[in-house]
Parts: structure tokens; sequence; C-alpha cells
């Protein structure tokens, strides 16, 4: 085996592998569900893309460079290896282009970080082409001079050089056009890592400082950690219990009182509500509970799911361990936890609205049949979005929503951190609802809805939407 099949080897390997890996990345970033995320979309699309052409310009280069004895030589070993000189070079000048493109092109992305993340500024379609452009112009003239250079370099040229000293090489002899090639090679590379490193530190630093000033206010920490306690539950109650300084929740329950293991329902895997005041509660609190708009799938007269009260909320959290006396929470603290759960959850079932409306009108009414929370089960899609560098959801609730009869359908509602919490709408989480890949329905929905995003959200085309009537096409 000679060193053109090594070669041949390798770079058949490498492309598998390259071509795996970014449709893998490319499906991922296509079926991201959560509005925060999205706006990441298109500068995640450009570099897996960036590199499949260059994967793939390898492959059909199969680039060869050696030097010997200060001549430097190119070798195509790839599919037109046997094409003519000019033809070789046009090849080669493509993949002369992806390389240096998937170079300039890195700092587009960084660009596209400190506007959004230090500025919070929008980064439109056209201001990545107008940062892109530079990149391929950048390119292109170094793709000439590298043409240039290998050639059409003429006596003339080398002429020129040998009566400039400081351009000579050991024989006396050296083209200027490569100098002007290496130059501009300099240029392009210490241009692009500048703006590399300069945008990774400034983003770098601003996000120490928002670790370290966030939430800058009192008020802002308390309701953070009361969203977090609403939010983050075994089950669908929300009622939080301190465990350290994580907050989880099993609501609605029964204080501190034992449960007996078949006094569980099973349609939230919660014990039966417990509304009685703890003996060393500071205050009163109410026992109402708040009807949702979510129909339950086991009643014949439209009834709604009932969210628990304030008081179940303080008994769940004796019941885990929690000391009240450690928060010194007040009545109001209490009403915001009720809020901002029935807010989320709200938020969550229009979600899943969304997903059956669109998919599956035949049935108007969809209802939840039962819920639950299992918040350290993370789901394969969670798991691998968190090692390309997203955090963790904090919460995961899987609900059975009851399609008019039809089926039962799981589906999956990943909790994210979202920010502060809003003063109006309670809402601070970033949702990815989805139905659970458990049948070949449930598969071809998100596929459905991946090309739908892809196309509406990642291409910005406009959806036709339905000539609404008028006299003429009435008559």
């Amino acid at each position: 085996m000679n060193l053109r099949e090594i070669n041949r080897i390798n770079d058949d390997i490498s492309t598998f592998v390259g071509i795996l890996v970014n449709s893998i990345l490319i499906w991922l970033i296509l079926h991201v569900r959560i509005d925060g995320m999205k706006k990441y979309n298109r500068i995640l699309l450009q570099t897996c893309v960036v590199d499949v052409y260059l994967t793939i310009a390898t492959f059909i280069v199969k680039p060869i460079i050696l030097v010997d004895e200060g001549a430097e030589y190119f070798l195509m070993n790839g599919l037109f290896r046997k094409a003519t000189p000019f033809a070789g070079q046009i090849f080669f000048q493509i993949w002369t282009f992806a390389l240096i493109f998937n170079i300039t092109s890195v700092p587009v992305a960084t660009i596209f970080r400190y506007r959004v993340l230090c500025l919070n500024q929008e980064f439109s379609l056209f201001d990545q082409l107008r940062y892109l452009g530079v990149s391929v112009i950048s390119t292109v003239i170094f793709c000439v001079i590298i043409f240039s250079t290998y050639f059409f370099a003429s006596e003339e040229d080398l002429l020129k050089a040998e009566s400039l000293e400081f351009l000579a090489d050991d024989d006396g002899r050296d083209s200027l056009v490569v100098y002007v090639h290496v130059i501009w090679l300099t240029v392009i590379t210490f241009g692009s890592y500048s703006i590399i490193i300069w945008c990774n530190i400034k983003v770098y630093s601003y996000m120490k400082e928002y670790e370290a000033g966030c939430p800058v206010h009192a008020d802002g920490k308390v309701d953070k950690k009361l969203a977090q306690a609403a939010l983050s539950t075994v089950s669908s109650g929300g009622c939080p219990s301190k465990h350290g300084s994580v907050y989880v929740s099993e609501c609605p329950s029964s204080g501190a009182v034992a449960i007996k293991k078949d006094e569980i329902d099973p349609l939230n895997a919660m014990p039966p509500p417990n509304q009685r005041p703890a003996p060393d509660q500071p205050f009163l609190l109410s026992t109402r509970r708040e009807k949702s708009t979510i129909p339950k799938a086991q009643s014949e007269t439209g009834e709604t799911w009932e969210y628990p009260s304030p008081q179940m909320f303080w008994n769940a959290m004796l019941r885990k361990g929690w000391r009240w006396q450690e928060d010194q929470l007040t009545e109001t603290d209490m009403e915001n936890i009720i809020r901002i759960h029935n807010a989320n959850n709200e938020e969550a079932w229009k979600e899943v609205l969304k997903w059956e409306n669109l998919l599956h009108p035949e049935c108007d009414c969809p209802r939840l049949k039962s819920f639950k929370g299992d918040a350290k089960n993370i789901s394969p899609r969670a798991r691998f979005r968190s090692w390309l560098g997203y955090g963790l959801p904090f919460d995961r609730h899987d609900w059975i929503v009851d399609r008019c009869g039809q089926k039962d359908v799981r589906y999956i509602i990943d909790y994210y951190d979202g920010g502060a919490v809003d003063p109006q709408s309670k809402l601070f989480t970033v949702l990815d609802v989805r139905p659970a890949m458990t049948d070949a329905q449930n598969i071809w929905d998100r596929m459905v809805v991946s090309y739908w995003r892809f196309k509406y959200e990642t291409l910005g085309l406009t959806p036709k939407l339905p000539i609404p009537p008028t006299e003429e096409h009435q008559s």
C-alpha cells in the first residue's frame, strides 16, 4: 500500500465521519423547539454547512501538497486525478476556497454571539449574509493569488523578484507573487483569529459579570427561587421542597403525615390533598384551588384540572423537610408560587394544543388524562443538547393526552430556565414540548414539524394562508 492509497483511505474515513456528525447536528438544530434557542439556528447551520462543503471538496480533490528542495507541488488524488493541469488547478481552487472560507466564516459566528449576548442586538439574515460576503471576498482574493502563483507565474515574475535582493531565496530566485500570497494569507489568518479572540474575550467577560451580578435586586432573587420551586417538580402539583439549594416538589401532599402506597392517585402520582394548617404555621394560607383551562379526560361534563392551593404547597414543603424560618416566606410569596406554577403549566398546555391542532384537527378537544413529573429522568434529546453546551432542563413532565378517544399520546415537556420571572405573565421558562417517539405516528409528526420549521423559520419562507371569503367568492 503506497502513500496515495493511504491518503485516499484517510480522506474516505474522514468524509464518512464528517458527513455523519454534521448530519446529526443539522437534524438536532432543525428540531429545536425552545423559542429562546431558535435564534441560534441560522448561525449553527452556517457552521455545519461550511464544514460539509469542506468535507465534500476534500473527498473529491483529495489534495496532496509536497515540498521538495524549495519547490512546492500540488497533486490531486481524488476522482479527477487524471484531469488536465488546468482542470486540476480549478479543482484545487475549489478545495482551497473551502479551506480558507472555513477559517474566514468563523468570525461571523463569534460576532453573532457578541452582538446577541453582550449588546442584546438583533442579528438578521441580512447581517449574516453581509458579514459572510466579506469572508467570501477575502477568500476569493486569496484563491486568485494562489491560482496565479501555481499556474500563471512566469519568467518575468522571477526576473522581477531577482532584482529585489530582500526577496531573493538561497539560490537567488524567487517569485514576487509568492510573497503576495504569503502576506494575504497572514492578513486573513491574523484578522480572523483576532476577531475570534476579541469577541470571545468580550463574551466571557460579560458572562462572568452576569453571573456575579444576577439577579441584581433582592426581589429578583426571591422571585427566581420561587419560580424554580414552583416548577422544579417530581409531580404535577408544583409544591416546592428544599434539598440544599435545590427545590423539588410533591404536591398535593398530606404535610408530614405518612402516606400509604395505596392512597396515591394514579392520575397525578400524588397522595390526597391536605388543606390543614401546620401546627407552627406563622400565618393562615388560602385553601382555594384555582381551576385550570386544561380539560380533564375522566370528566364527561367538561370539568378541568384544579391547581393546588397555597396551603397545599406549604404542607408539601414541610413534608419534604423544609423549615419556613430559613427563607422567611410570606403570604405574598406563596401566592406568587401559585401564580408562577399555574401560568407556566397553562403555557405548556398551549404548546400541546399547537401540536394537536396543526397535525390532528379532526380532534377538536384533546384532554389531559394523566401526568407526572420526572425531573431526574433526563431525556436523550436534552442530554445530547447538554453535550453541545446547552444547559440541562431543571424539570421534566410527562403528560398523557387523550386524543378524542382515538389514542393516548405521551408528551414530554422539558422546562429550561429562561431568565427573570416576567412580572406580568409570571412566565420564566423556555419550554421544549414534543410527543414522545413511542410509535410511527409520533415520529412522523415530529418529522413534519421539523420540515415546517426548516421551511418557515430557518429559510424564512412565508406560509400560504387561506384566502378569506369575499362577496365575489361567495357569489
